[in-house]
């Protein structure tokens, strides 16, 4: 790629405020905090002139911002001398935003354009841009996007790929994230289940997208192209199979999905033997345990996995 001299080190600037609090002898414990994130000098691939024979260069242009609050409490739901219950909860709730980007000759701030996101001040580096999908033409199965016609400014809606509008839809970010545990002692017996979760946020299934295409001879389809249209089967959103019709299946809010989850994450089951049984062997502690990992997923779509990427994104062939 194109040198670039001038490229100096990111810089972040944090300001967090905080308040720990315990009730009830120490058996509702609670941590809050404020943060603010603001980070500078951020490096960015940027588009430069096809001439150069490069398409674009790594140059230091934007300035981002994240704030939000994390929660934490942690109590004993049951404190006895031989059976305890303890439960922790955390979460987590930010907020993303571009303050600053380049400007080009007339003064106004430049966008980049990244596969499915645009980064524009105001918004976040998660937010997705894309053709809106507006459905299937139930009169030939053709599939449908939204469009802003020029002539009177109405939103519309067309089966042309190259006439469909870009729009801002959605973001990756949650609206709150984190985790759950529950921890059991009796007996010497112990028992914990983590579970971690998402509330809100989307995300692209590009390997469902890839799934769903418009037929390809030795090639995977997942079961719902079954519902695609037919003149018998008009009343669905999943257009009609047309081989080659890059019309019926491109990069569009049609393959984005609502990316909350409830994730079993881990159960630890354990024994501790008895000092009084050891002693004699000259151990202090034997602890015995079994633990399963990554046991359970429930998410809006069967096979998609949110939990993958932060930019929620899966891999996949982007079809400009």
């Amino acid at each position: 790629q194109l040198p670039n001299d001038e490229l100096k080190w990111e810089k972040n600037g944090n300001f967090n405020a905080g308040v720990d609090a315990s009730f009830f002898d120490s058996r509702l414990n609670v941590s809050a905090e404020y943060f603010i994130r603001q980070s500078s000098n951020l490096l960015f691939s940027v588009p430069i002139p096809q001439s150069s024979g490069i398409s674009s260069r790594m140059e230091n242009i934007g300035t981002m911002k994240n704030n939000g609050i994390e929660i934490q409490l942690s109590g004993d739901v049951i404190r006895k001398e031989k059976f305890t219950w303890t439960m922790d909860l955390n979460l987590t709730s930010y907020k993303n935003e571009i303050t600053k980007m380049p400007k080009d000759s007339e003064g106004k701030y430049q966008e980049i354009i990244s596969g499915t996101k645009k980064l524009a001040v105001g918004h976040s580096i998660y937010d997705f841009w894309l053709r809106d999908y507006a459905g299937v033409d139930p009169a030939n199965g053709d599939a449908l996007y939204y469009y802003d016609d020029p002539t009177d400014g109405t939103k519309k809606t067309t089966n042309n790929r190259n006439l469909a509008s870009y729009y801002y839809c959605g973001s990756a970010i949650p609206d709150v994230y984190g985790g759950f545990t529950n921890t059991f002692r009796a007996y010497g017996f112990d028992l914990t289940i983590f579970l971690s979760y998402q509330l809100g946020g989307k995300f692209y299934d590009g390997n469902y997208a890839g799934l769903m295409h418009t037929g390809n001879r030795g090639t995977h389809w997942s079961k719902d192209i079954m519902d695609s249209w037919t003149p018998e089967n008009t009343d669905t959103d999943v257009p009609r199979v047309d081989y080659n019709n890059s019309n019926q299946s491109i990069a569009s809010s049609r393959w984005l999905t609502d990316a909350s989850y409830l994730s079993l994450r881990n159960i630890t089951l354990g024994y501790t033997i008895p000092k009084k049984f050891i002693d004699k062997i000259g151990f202090s502690t034997i602890r015995v345990y079994a633990l399963g990992d990554n046991l359970g997923l429930i998410t809006k779509r069967k096979g998609m996995d949110p939990q993958q990427s932060i930019a929620g994104t899966a891999d996949y062939t982007y079809v400009p």
